[in-house]
């Protein structure tokens, strides 16, 4: 028996197993914040009653939140977390904060922290970090410029374990649950020009294997780390602008689908003109690791299909376009030639520029036929190897630099990266595996917001190892066809 015939029986039993929690003995009754939205014949996701963005920077004005925090442990009532927003139980929620949310709260007497990082105390090498599953508060203090008044603010967090609820002035934004996706929050109504601001987040890191309503709910192999894991920033734009860009390859031939979402936040309807432009990303030692993907921007790009149109936006509200466009004599992303296209989209209103939006993308088929991974219409076969989010200093929250140390040394090693978990918002969305060789697989809670259809080198989000069904939960290994990942491999 071939190593072929070996992987693919294993995954067909490993797709049949399945564990199933009867007899739950807590039944969350926390809403889920996510939803989509038929949009003009367009899905589109929201979550906090804005759509959910692309998550990737762009050449916007930015306040980075990280640095200097105060914090203060708590013994968290984790019935509380998990309950309804509801009046009762958000009442609840403020008794059990005191004034700790409120903007003027007197914080001098808890510890800095500086952030992003996780919470739990990081020991000296091959020590166990300290375990740290219960409740944390966190408070920021900072200010923004009178030039930004009247500016749509998005809040974002990239990654807060497990559950957050946030404030900012006083003014309840809104709770996220889940440790590894990223979330947004509209916080233009309560943002000060005139004095400090003030962002306070309660945290409750839900204990492992003391509940079956939490995800995972069973101890499992790797750490429950807490706290505001990654970055966190306020990103201002002055009007209508571009949410998100999902491109979406049709075939070998260089056309794309583009589903693009603008959003105007005005009170009034406001009429844009928007235009698309491609060019080939220019990828080098000085750029790779960039937050923004215009600074990839290399060669203009020709190709032909309708690339500007003039729409009406209504007040408080969005609007989805949609078109097909053609690259001329495209050349095709493979593991081996990670060829990448950077789309440029530019918003004007009466003639003057509002903003701009940049998407990277690759032109790659992916699909299965007679038992067989297809890339590109050629049958491949991949190695992988399973990189867990963790490191002996930094714990989750991991810089720049490191991920990218780790990325080089699987592209090295010539696999590539399947996760059972979801990666760092850094790879899904700054940093992604394809600008260099690489393919990744992971799993999410929640839907990734299009990266599957724009990220190249991410061939499968599956559903998820937990899940919940009927209001049971159960687990089960959620593997598609074992494909994970590397250098392809002939006559498979």
């Amino acid at each position: 028996m071939n190593i072929r015939q070996i992987l693919t029986r294993v995954s067909v039993l490993v797709l049949g197993i399945g564990f199933c929690c009867e007899n739950a003995s807590q039944v969350a009754s926390l809403e889920p914040t996510l939803s989509l939205k038929n949009v003009e014949g367009i899905y589109v996701p929201f979550q906090n009653g804005i759509p959910v963005p692309a998550f990737e920077k762009q050449n916007r004005t930015l306040i980075d939140l990280g640095g200097t925090w105060k914090k203060q442990r708590f013994t968290a009532n984790h019935d509380l977390t998990l309950s309804q927003r509801d009046a009762a139980h958000y009442a609840a929620l403020l008794s059990e904060a005191g004034d700790r949310y409120k903007a003027h709260f007197d914080d001098s007497g808890w510890e800095d922290m500086t952030l992003p990082a996780v919470e739990n105390h990081m020991n000296a090498y091959e020590v166990t970090p300290e375990y740290y599953e219960d409740g944390i508060w966190y408070r920021r203090h900072f200010s923004v410029p009178d030039s930004l008044n009247h500016h749509f603010a998005k809040l974002v967090f990239y990654a807060v374990n497990y559950v957050a609820d946030v404030w900012l002035n006083g003014n309840y934004l809104g709770y996220h649950e889940g440790g590894y996706t990223p979330f947004a929050f509209d916080a233009s109504p309560f943002i000060r020009t005139d004095t400090v601001n003030v962002l306070a987040v309660r945290v409750d890191n839900v204990p492992w294997g003391t509940r079956q309503d939490i995800i995972p709910y069973i101890i499992v192999d790797w750490f429950n780390y807490a706290g505001i894991i990654h970055d966190v920033y306020l990103e201002f734009t002055p009007g209508v602008s571009l949410f998100r860009c999902d491109v979406i390859p049709q075939n070998l031939n260089g056309d794309i689908l583009v589903k693009s979402l603008l959003f105007n936040p005005n009170h009034v309807p406001k009429t844009v003109q928007v235009e698309f432009a491609i060019f080939e990303a220019n990828v080098n030692s000085s750029n790779i690791q960039s937050e923004y993907v215009s600074d990839l921007v290399g060669s203009a790009v020709a190709f032909t299909g309708s690339n500007q149109v003039i729409v009406e936006v209504p007040a408080d509200s969005c609007k989805a376009w949609l078109t097909t466009l053609t690259i001329t004599s495209p050349k095709l992303w493979s593991p081996k030639q990670p060829n990448l296209y950077i789309l440029a989209a530019r918003v004007y209103e009466s003639g003057n520029l509002q903003d701009e939006f940049y998407m990277q993308f690759g032109i790659r088929t992916l699909q299965t036929a007679n038992g067989k991974l297809l890339v590109n219409d050629k049958p491949v076969f991949y190695t992988g190897v399973a990189r867990h989010e963790d490191h002996p200093t930094y714990g989750r929250s991991m810089p720049r630099s490191q991920i990218y140390t780790d990325l080089a040394v699987i592209r090295n090693l010539k696999c590539a990266l399947p996760s059972h978990r979801p990666l760092s918002e850094v790879i899904c969305s700054d940093l992604p595996f394809s600008r260099s060789n690489g393919i990744c697989h992971h799993r999410k809670k929640f839907p990734c917001g299009g990266l599957t259809r724009s990220r190249p080198g991410l061939f499968m989000i599956s559903g998820g190892c937990i899940a919940r069904c009927g209001g049971k939960w159960f687990s089960a290994i959620s593997i598609a066809p074992v494909f994970f990942c590397g250098v392809p491999v002939t006559n498979v």
